[in-house]
């Protein structure tokens, strides 16, 4: 009897300490995931207000696409400082609907269940060279693509800008042609300009369908 508790001991320490490793492995050395932060404090606000507030504050790239719930949920964050990837696990933890993963060099968030199905729509972009990123947004818009998804969707298209998405970050970058979905081109875009921060929210279900794609 004493044999048998051993080896399920044994057993349970090793899954642990494989599960253990799996984990730390995710983490590569030079993603974005790993790299170091100090503190952050965000007072309660919106769940996406929060994320655009983590990445201008710690300098992290991210980007979210959702169906926005019916309720506005809000959150307070108070991080003492760490990688980035505990930062993201702590923001999950407080918006228990939300999961992130990084992606050429961002942190994507989406809503579990309910993210935009636009953002997985594959475009044939003829590529941008010596563009800016406001041009580059504005010609998203107009890509076959996704005029033909707001079509089938039945979904209209909804801006929330400020006025300040451009200012900065706006200098002329180049995207290289190629197959590949919006997500990824928001990615690119984000990297290579230094915007950091993009968004693609759809209304909540009960009201009619509205997306914006936001590129602050």
């Amino acid at each position: 009897m004493t044999t048998l508790l051993n080896c399920l001991l044994l057993v349970v320490f090793a899954s642990g300490l494989f599960n253990m490793t799996s984990a730390v492995a995710q983490l590569e050395p030079g993603s974005i995931a790993a790299t170091a932060i100090g503190s952050l404090h965000i007072e309660q606000d919106g769940v996406y207000y929060v994320l655009e507030q983590m990445s201008e504050r710690a300098h992290v790239p991210v980007g979210v696409d959702a169906i926005q719930p019916a309720k506005a949920e809000t959150i307070t964050l108070d991080f003492r400082g760490g990688s980035v990837a505990e930062l993201m696990n702590l923001f999950v933890s407080k918006a228990n609907d939300y999961r992130w993963v990084e992606k050429s060099g961002v942190i994507n968030v989406s809503r579990v269940n309910a993210g935009v199905s636009l953002v997985d729509v594959v475009i044939d972009y003829p590529g941008a060279s010596g563009r800016t990123r406001q041009e580059i947004w504005m010609d998203i818009k107009s890509r076959p693509e996704v005029l033909a998804w707001f079509r089938d969707s039945g979904c209209s298209e909804f801006e929330y800008l400020t006025g300040q998405e451009f200012r900065q970050h706006n200098k002329p970058i180049t995207v290289h042609p190629g197959k590949l979905s919006l997500r990824d081109l928001l990615n690119e875009v984000t990297t290579e300009s230094g915007s950091g921060y993009w968004a693609v929210l759809q209304s909540a279900p009960s009201e009619s369908c509205r997306v914006s794609i936001m590129p602050w």
